[in-house]
């Protein structure tokens, strides 16, 4: 780039860089925040918890929840699919 000092191609890099990450870490809330949301828990009040966690301490709180609560589910998830799976082939 013709006539830029290199103070403005840094901050123009970094700018670029910082929307980039806020665009992320706002997608990474939306999906937390609806998992949340649609997420049945053993009380309201349990949901209602997290969800102030995760607007007081977005990325912390929806870190702690991905980890926590949703991470488990896939875990489960899988649990489940390969057990369907060996029950499948023994009846076959």
């Amino acid at each position: 780039m013709v006539g830029l000092e290199t103070e403005t191609i840094i901050f123009i890099v970094l700018l670029i860089l910082t929307l980039i990450a806020g665009i992320l870490l706002f997608f990474f809330l939306f999906i937390v925040i609806t998992d949340c949301l649609k997420r049945s828990f053993k009380t309201d009040t349990e949901k209602a918890l997290w969800i102030l966690f995760i607007f007081i301490a977005p990325i912390f709180g929806a870190l702690l929840y991905y980890f926590l609560i949703k991470k488990k589910d896939k875990k489960a998830l899988k649990l489940l699919k390969s057990l369907a799976n060996k029950l499948s082939k023994k009846k076959n």
